[in-house]
């Protein structure tokens, strides 16, 4: 990469004690922590040298205990490719033939996208949405999404990539910990159980392949590689100085292109359901044009950048040339993920905390187009990096739907709560929850209307409650599915807010997020 110089150098002296850090824990059983100390080893390590091929070929000896004999094939390759120091590979030759033989006995992964399927036919122009939706435009709400089919709970309406997206670190914010660039693809931010392979040059970015890394240096990180001490400073800029260099990559760094492409997204105010997204390969423009076209009315200040482009090799002479617009731009993207980026969570693979954590940052064109109320009839959960929308309860033909930009909306906030939360929105919520003004789950006030459904409901609640109860991916899918099934018989407009309704609506979002979870994790 060229650029600004790196304030730490590639170092095998602090690798090596990264690795017999790993190699302890591995021989102890700490598995987790070996796999990331590993990665912060490779990440150190200097190219092409024997250090990193003995990282490889000890996590390779990892997943062979872990009984993921592909994974250690992976690393085996990997290693020999580095380096072609004798010991080493006579060491490698008899693990691999082990693996050969074991390899019928391989832990079988999960392909969460054989459940999360749509549930109707797919719209022939956005083929990750299905073919009911509709976006429509008034006053009050501005633009938003609607239904001509008829919805039921647990109805799968959505799959949708993120356009944008960032790795995020915040050393202040325990969301975010500092392991996740050992944790997770800079590019795709999936964790491909923790092998991730290091970039050449920097400490802290990781691939998951070298499709990502061939990717990722494409569309953002030869620009960033050189700069990441200084761009860690932008702190909330960061994910807007990113949008601009995958921005300006798609539009073949011709700052030109990018300049018309915001001129036309602003005279025609464009969604995706303006364009024909069927054809991948012709579509980023496209999805460019719909984001730079989402709600933007915030007001920021631009951080001064200079720091950022003006000492950097590829971006020096564009920063004293169109500073202007550069500027411009980035009061775009900070305008438009204040109001529209969703956090990406995804599965921790440590066995002793098994929480969904904070992975990034993601842009989603057409989750983005959906309005909010504290009474949502659909949920959005973080399958991979993908938005999965999902039904949450019965939905008519014509309404529309709504999502929750507070997480836990009514069921567990006030009304003054979640207006509190609400103020970066810059909209004073009247939604049936706080026009009606619901009382939570909590309060004992929300009335029990069938009694039946209500003792199915509590029982169901309080055992998805108890720490002591772990669901199975199996389990929680099928539940899922029966949950839905008795909210569906049970539901009408004159019953809802009713404690059995809410409890098994809590129950269905519970049981979609386990069904998302990786029946894989380390110890």
């Amino acid at each position: 990469m060229s650029g600004i110089m790196h304030d730490q150098q590639k170092s095998n002296k602090v690798a090596e004690v990264l690795r017999h850090k790993a190699v302890h824990e591995s021989k102890i059983g700490k598995f987790h922590e070996a796999l990331i100390n590993f990665n912060k080893s490779l990440c150190h390590a200097e190219p092409n040298t024997s250090t990193i091929a003995v990282i490889y070929a000890n996590r390779a000896a990892v997943y062979y205990q872990l009984n993921l004999y592909d994974k250690s094939l992976n690393n085996i390759l990997l290693a020999r490719e580095c380096h072609n120091n004798t010991d080493i590979l006579n060491d490698l030759d008899d693990l691999e033939e082990k693996c050969y033989e074991n390899i019928t006995d391989q832990i079988k992964y999960d392909d969460p996208w054989d459940y999360f399927k749509l549930s109707y036919p797919a719209n022939k122009r956005i083929p990750f949405i299905i073919d009911c939706l509709e976006v429509k435009n008034d006053k009050k709400f501005g633009r938003y999404v609607t239904t001509t089919r008829a919805l039921n709970a647990g109805d799968i309406l959505a799959i949708e990539e993120p356009f944008f997206k960032i790795l995020k670190v915040d050393p202040d914010d325990n969301e975010y910990p500092e392991t996740n660039p050992y944790n997770y693809c800079a590019n795709c931010l999936l964790d491909n159980y923790l092998d991730l392979i290091p970039c050449d040059d920097c400490l802290t970015t990781m691939f998951c392949s070298r499709k990502c890394m061939e990717e990722g240096n494409r569309m953002f990180h030869q620009y960033e590689c050189n700069i990441l001490d200084v761009l860690k400073e932008t702190n909330n800029f960061r994910m807007a100085v990113r949008n601009f260099f995958v921005s300006l990559s798609i539009c073949n760094k011709n700052i030109e292109e990018l300049k018309l492409l915001m001129e036309e997204s602003d005279e025609k105010n464009p969604t995706i359901f303006n364009f024909d997204l069927s054809l991948r390969e012709n579509n980023s423009k496209d999805l460019l044009m719909a984001m730079m076209s989402l709600t933007h009315q915030t007001n920021v200040r631009v951080k001064d950048m200079t720091d950022v482009f003006q000492h950097h090799k590829l971006l020096k002479k564009l920063w004293s040339k169109e500073k202007e617009f550069i500027n411009k731009f980035l009061e775009r993207m900070m305008q438009v993920e204040i109001l529209n980026f969703h956090g990406i969570k995804g599965q921790s693979l440590n066995a002793k905390s098994m929480f969904r954590r904070c992975v990034g940052d993601g842009s989603y064109a057409f989750c983005s187009l959906l309005n909010h109320s504290c009474c949502p009839n659909v949920m959005r959960i973080v399958v991979d990096n993908r938005m999965v929308l999902i039904c949450e309860r019965p939905i008519k033909a014509g309404e529309q739907l709504f999502d929750c930009y507070i997480g836990d909306s009514f069921y567990y906030k006030s009304k003054d709560h979640r207006q509190e939360e609400l103020e970066d929105y810059n909209f004073t919520c009247d939604c049936q929850a706080c026009a009606n003004d619901y009382a939570d789950i909590l309060s004992g006030l929300l009335p029990v209307i069938n009694h039946q459904t209500f003792r199915i409901a509590y029982t169901s609640y309080k055992d998805l409650q108890d720490p002591r109860k772990v669901l199975t991916i199996e389990q929680a899918r099928k539940l899922a599915k029966k949950y839905s099934l008795i909210l569906n018989q049970s539901y009408s407009d004159d019953s809802y807010p009713c404690k059995e309704l809410v409890m098994l609506q809590l129950c269905i979002v519970k049981c979609f997020l386990t069904a998302a979870f990786s029946p894989i994790v380390f110890t």
